[in-house]
């Protein structure tokens, strides 16, 4: 990954980690409000949750679920794989406050 500062002037990414996410968010077609994550992505949301309690106990109350492992082909053809995630109670879960340095 690749750090660089935007026409804005805020600092930005780029690389192949990101485009390869990318590949996961192309994938759309599901019977319910889902979100397709890959194996890296999923354990990284899981040191998230670690690290903010309020949001573990938010998800855990909104009956957070996962799929098994899934497998597709990207636009490229090449082989993926990850999990689904979803809640089972609906709501609205505000984003965290965390400075990211590219919010104003």
């Amino acid at each position: 990954m690749n750090e660089f500062i935007d026409i804005l002037g805020s600092k930005n990414f780029i690389g192949d980690g990101l485009n390869d996410c990318a590949r996961y968010l192309e994938i759309k077609n599901f019977t319910i409000s889902t979100v397709m994550v890959s194996d890296t992505a999923y354990e990284n949301f899981k040191i998230f949750l670690e690290l903010h309690k309020d949001f573990d106990i938010l998800l855990t109350k909104r009956e957070l679920k996962k799929s098994t492992v899934q497998h597709f082909k990207d636009k490229h053809g090449y082989e993926k794989q990850g999990c689904l995630i979803w809640l089972r109670k609906p709501g609205i879960i505000n984003p965290p406050n965390i400075n990211y340095n590219s919010i104003i």
